[in-house]
């Protein structure tokens, strides 16, 4: 399918890898100290939980009104300050020694990511359209995460070792590599594809409004809109137990906080993986809806077996083939998700999806950190895998929608 590209249409693709991947880059320097930096500042799992719960709640509250943003004034300037505001956020982490030092820098993290949420997908896609593409563009969205996490390979690694240096200095070296990302985005995109307007702020307010109100209407009546929404609050709510104290667990059978960097490359070798089986999927079971369903239970089974084996090789096994399934989930819904909606609401809808995925988020990071605190890693894992595997199959019972596959 990429050889269909010509060299205009292989360029924007080059653009969204390259600033894709710095992003990952930088965002990978903390990977295997994020919650172990907290612990040190004198957090507890609870606490730790509780300022990751800052950053959903923030992208709950931003997510729409920026994604409205880039659907009105433009993808690129919003993918620009998107990396601004995410280079100042890691920098005051580096100088945070209290919770709410950690939770303001996570809260200014958080509106950076709203801006590139939607903004950076709807980008690509109608930049492509511009210029003649029609094919699906799940390959690319695939080829993307998997040059992402090959770059974070290099980071978490180095982000692991300085970090046995110093829990802080990762912060640093993601603040400058992210800042190097916003320079790449002002010099290498363009925006061809989008109309510029000239608003005064009440009108730019009203066609905001417009434009959110479009996208809600829209929500309403797509069932594929409501069936991926859905299923990403319920994944969204199981997953943060594995995201938040995969670390913690793992650090306790190894002894040393060095060799995260390998369980890291482990990790990121699995997502990669399945972002390469994730094309396989559909054509195995022949839809991507029930591709997106079997995915989504193997992620369950994954985090409710991970922490039953006290023996690390066995227990390793288990979480990177939850990993791996969350790997084949994402370009997955990404091109099932651009395929289905119209350009003029791209990022706005996109962000609606990201919303609900940041509401079950927030939630999860409550219930799993309390359950972490109180009873142990494991209780909080076995639970947590339980309720996304009981709750895709829900979804799945309750005839959610048919759909033609497009390859």
């Amino acid at each position: 399918m990429n050889t269909q590209l010509n060299r205009k249409q292989w360029g924007i693709v080059w653009i969204f890898w390259t600033v894709g991947g710095l992003r990952e880059f930088g965002m990978s320097f903390f990977a295997t100290t994020y919650v172990l930096f907290l612990l040190s500042r004198g957090l507890n799992l609870f606490e730790a939980n509780l300022v990751n719960t800052v950053f959903f709640v923030t992208l709950f509250l931003f997510e729409i009104p920026t994604g409205v943003i880039a659907d009105v004034y433009g993808r690129r300037i919003s993918v620009i300050i998107a990396y601004v505001i995410k280079a100042i956020g890691m920098g005051l982490y580096f100088i945070s020694h209290s919770f709410w030092a950690c939770a303001l820098a996570e809260g200014i993290s958080a509106i950076g990511m709203t801006f590139a949420t939607g903004a950076f997908d709807a980008w690509l896609v109608d930049e492509l359209k511009t210029h003649g593409y029609r094919e699906n563009t799940r390959w690319i969205f695939s080829r993307g995460q998997q040059i992402g996490k090959l770059a974070g390979l290099v980071a978490a690694l180095a982000g692991s070792w300085l970090g046995s240096i110093d829990l802080a200095i990762p912060w640093i070296a993601a603040s400058a590599s992210l800042s190097v990302g916003a320079l790449v985005a002002i010099c290498a995109m363009r925006e061809d594809s989008f109309q510029k307007r000239t608003y005064s702020w009440n009108a730019g307010w009203s066609e905001m409004g417009k434009t959110f109100r479009a996208g809600l209407t829209y929500v309403r009546q797509s069932s594929t809109m409501r069936f991926l929404i859905v299923m990403g609050l319920v994944q969204s709510f199981s997953v943060m137990a594995a995201n938040m104290q995969w670390a913690p667990w793992f650090s306790g059978l190894l002894g040393e906080t060095k060799t995260l960097g390998f369980v890291w490359w482990g990790i990121t070798i699995a997502i990669v993986l399945g972002s390469e089986l994730a094309t396989k999927a559909v054509k195995l079971v022949q839809s991507e809806k029930w591709a997106l369903i079997a995915t989504n239970i193997a992620i369950g089974i994954g985090i409710a077996f991970a922490t039953l084996f006290g023996n690390f090789a066995v227990g390793i096994s288990v979480f990177l083939f939850h990993e791996l399934s969350r790997g084949m989930y994402r370009p997955l819904k990404d091109a099932y998700l651009n395929a289905n909606i119209p350009s003029e609401q791209r990022a706005t809808l996109i962000s609606f999806d990201a919303m609900a995925f940041h509401i079950g988020g927030a939630l999860g990071l409550v219930v799993s950190g309390a359950l972490a605190n109180s009873f142990g890693i494991p209780i909080a894992w076995i639970v947590s895998g339980t309720v996304l595997i009981i709750g895709t199959f829900m979804v799945a019972m309750n005839g959610v929608h048919k759909e033609t596959l497009k390859d």
